[in-house]
């Protein structure tokens, strides 16, 4: 390992699961983090999305053609070609040094250049499929497990955490709505409220009950409010 020539790093941690790096990222706020981008499941990019403003400074791993390459290099973002040289590898790694040691850790405009470079490269990729979510991490104090997309019936909002409801049981995820609702598959899911997405399958009807109110009843016989704003999206039409 080309840290272990630096004995000031101290490593927190490691993983190569993308999910994981989330939360870890989230859990250790780490000042340095070394990102590959071609991750199964979910892209560096996509990493950066779930992390949204708390990101520590980045130095991202790639093995992208040339063409990629000069897009890190005009956002000047920090990055490594695989298969990764030690001298380039001392040269990012002092640099982050630099910026740390001066206090200059991920600012707005670094997220905006990233944001940029996140753009420009999909934009490039327009043809590819999109890719979504199909397992989320749920942590549970020192253990970690994967919840499955497919089994999710809903989701609520509390706070800064997302709320998984599946089948009689809840999970608890730190993340945003609007976050989560970006990987997710928008044929499968649909927002009713500002604080619920439900899965389209487990709706069973919608009803107007006696205060005049939208109703959504799902297979189980959960019942959620369908709010005006959302109406549309789920209905096709306003009622």
């Amino acid at each position: 390992m080309k840290l272990a020539r630096h004995p000031d790093i101290e490593i927190v941690a490691e993983t190569g699961d993308p999910f994981l790096a989330v939360e870890l990222v989230h859990d250790l706020d780490p000042e340095l983090l070394f990102l590959d981008i071609q991750m199964p499941g979910m892209d560096g990019f996509g990493v950066l999305e779930a992390l949204g403003d708390a990101l520590p400074e980045v130095i991202f791993v790639t093995a992208y053609d040339a063409h990629a390459i000069q897009a890190f290099r005009v956002n000047a973002v920090d990055y490594l070609l695989k298969p990764v040289d030690d001298a380039a590898f001392d040269e990012a790694l002092e640099r982050a040094r630099r910026r740390l040691a001066a206090g200059q850790r991920v600012n707005e405009a670094t997220i905006a250049a990233v944001k940029e470079l996140l753009e420009s490269y999909r934009g490039a990729e327009s043809a590819a499929p999109a890719r979504y979510l199909e397992r989320i991490l749920v942590r549970n104090g020192d253990r970690a497990s994967f919840i499955d997309v497919a089994a999710v019936d809903y989701i609520s909002a509390e706070d800064n955490y997302v709320r998984l409801h599946t089948g009689g049981r809840s999970h608890l995820v730190r993340g945003r709505m609007i976050e989560l609702e970006k990987r997710l598959d928008p044929t499968r899911f649909v927002r009713v409220h500002r604080r619920t997405i439900v899965r389209h399958d487990r709706i069973r009807d919608v009803r107007i009950d006696e205060n005049g109110r939208h109703m959504i009843t799902l297979i189980d016989g959960t019942q959620l409010r369908l709010s005006r704003s959302y109406r549309e999206a789920l209905l096709g039409q306003e009622l």
